[in-house]
Formats: structure tokens, sequence, C-alpha cells
């Protein structure tokens, strides 16, 4: 069948993780879509204004697509609500969950937890007076057990008060307390989400970090970088 003739696909809500130049007038989008998980298409006529003012990150989308390939064209698309002003630090927070989506998630298997996870947390973001930390930290652990990476808290016993984290093994319970390990008090308001303290965010911000390398196939995370480098200037 060709493109002309399939039947246009309507993925629902839709969100662009990213996109880049693809020949000379189109752009290869990576989207975040309701119905089909994530996914990559094509959008024609990059060089219109309409196309670049709504193809933009952080902003819901309405889109339509076409083709019988897994690299769909996308036919129209337009703004389902305004965007949300993430500003400042927060637009990078919003760049790291959109690249940890990109390098954790298969395409095209849709998975509705991570979808809700992503839209609380870009609203979150875009509100002052939500924690930045608490918010990602509460995305991570939802991406984390819905790609079957959810940490093993039933491994936690009263026999340990420490233990550090493996990510072949899980939690190791240690005699004494040992460089990058944790406290078993401290796992569990993890496991409950709660890190208020300055020193229960520390912790849970490295346990994260760890717990996220399988997801990520150890790949890097490139916002990171560019937020250090930011930071430094």
């Amino acid at each position: 069948m060709s493109l002309k003739q399939s039947a246009p696909l309507n993925p629902g809500l839709t969100w662009l993780l990213h996109k880049r130049h693809y020949r000379e007038s189109s752009w290869l989008c990576e989207l975040l879509t309701e119905s089909f998980g994530r996914m990559s298409v094509i959008a024609l006529g990059s060089q219109s204004k309409k196309r670049r003012a709504v193809l933009i990150p952080f902003q819901p989308l309405w889109a339509q697509l076409k083709g019988d390939g897994e690299l769909k064209v996308l036919t129209h698309v337009e703004s389902e609500r305004p965007m949300l002003p993430l500003l400042g630090s927060r637009s990078f927070c919003g760049l790291y969950i959109n690249e940890l989506i990109l390098k954790s998630m298969t395409k095209h298997d849709p998975s509705p937890e991570v979808f809700a996870a992503y839209q609380t947390c870009l609203q979150q973001l875009s509100q002052p007076e939500q924690c930045e930390a608490s918010t990602l930290r509460h995305f991570e652990l939802t991406l984390l057990q819905s790609l079957g990476y959810g940490l093993p808290f039933d491994q936690l016993t009263s026999q340990y008060t420490y233990y550090r984290y493996c990510s072949e093994q899980g939690f190791v319970g240690l005699e004494t307390a040992e460089k990058n390990s944790f406290t078993r008090a401290h796992i569990q308001a993890i496991q409950q989400r709660q890190w208020t303290s300055p020193e229960l965010a520390k912790t849970a911000k490295h346990l994260m970090r760890q717990a996220l390398q399988n997801a990520l196939n150890h790949k890097s995370l490139n916002c990171r970088t560019l937020w250090q480098n930011v930071e430094s200037t």
C-alpha cells in the first residue's frame, strides 16, 4: 500500500522529545504519544513558520500520521493547549526527562504510567512552588518501575542497617557503613517517596543515578554535561 493510500493514524495526545534536520526541508522528530508510546516521524515543511512555532518541547500536541513502515510521516499537527513555561534550570529538567525517555524506552511500546508521569512532571516543573528535585525523583521511580528496573525494596531486612546498591544484585547488606552506602532508613523513606530533608534528597539523587544506569544501558546523558557547562560559566 502506498503512503497516499494508507489510513491516517491518530496517536492521541503527543509530546515532542527531540527533533533534528532531515534532508533539506524536513525534521526527524522523536515523539512520546499516548497511544503508540515513543516513535520517530518525519515532519515535512520545516521552513513553515507555523510548524516551527508548534513543534517545540513542552508543547502538548494533536498530531496525525501516515505511512505503513516504522517511520511515519507527520501530516498534521496543532497545539492542544499553550506550551508549559519551563524557565531557567527547569527547562534543563524537562530536557533531562526527555533524554531519559529517548535513551531508555523502546519504540512502539506504550506505557500509560510513564505517559501520565511525564505529563505530571512537566506540569509540576512549570509551577515555581514545586520542588524540582522531588518532581524528578517521582518521575525516575515511575520510569524504572515501568521498564522493569524497579528498585528491589523487598530485599531490605532488619538484619542490616547499611546497604550498597549493585545493578546485578540489588541491595546488598553491609555490617558497617562504606563509601556510597545507604542506610536502611533512607532507602525505606525513598520507597515511600519521602525525600524532603536535604540529606534524604541527596541520597535519593545518588541512588536514582545508580539505578538508572541499567535502564540507560550505561549511556551518558548529554543534558547533564550541558547543564554543568552552563553552571560553570
